[in-house]
């Protein structure tokens, strides 16, 4: 199956649930535009495929990881399993 913006803009949107992360990058009260610190989103420049979050409340951003959308896919699935297996171990030994 073809990577496609669109999925890579679903990975991305559950790693924003599964980290308790904001699910939108801003939000409008009025005329003013509030963004939220932490959100992680998909950033297209020049080619290149780049997992952003936003990194200030004035909007500015921090790259995470940068490439093809083949390899930001498989640095996003790779990511997910370690905060999975990071939760499953917390859980376990929880419960001792």
């Amino acid at each position: 199956m073809p990577i496609t913006e669109k999925s890579l803009e679903r990975k991305i949107a559950s790693m924003n649930l599964q980290l308790h992360r904001p699910v939108t990058a801003f939000s409008r009260h009025g005329s003013t535009c509030v963004h939220h610190v932490g959100h992680f989103y998909l950033d297209c420049q020049y080619g290149a495929y780049n997992l952003a979050e936003v990194a200030n409340p004035e909007g500015g951003i921090h790259v995470l990881v940068s490439g093809t959308k083949m390899m930001l896919s498989t640095w996003i699935d790779a990511y997910l399993l370690g905060v999975n297996l990071g939760i499953k171990e917390r859980a376990r030994t929880c419960k001792k």
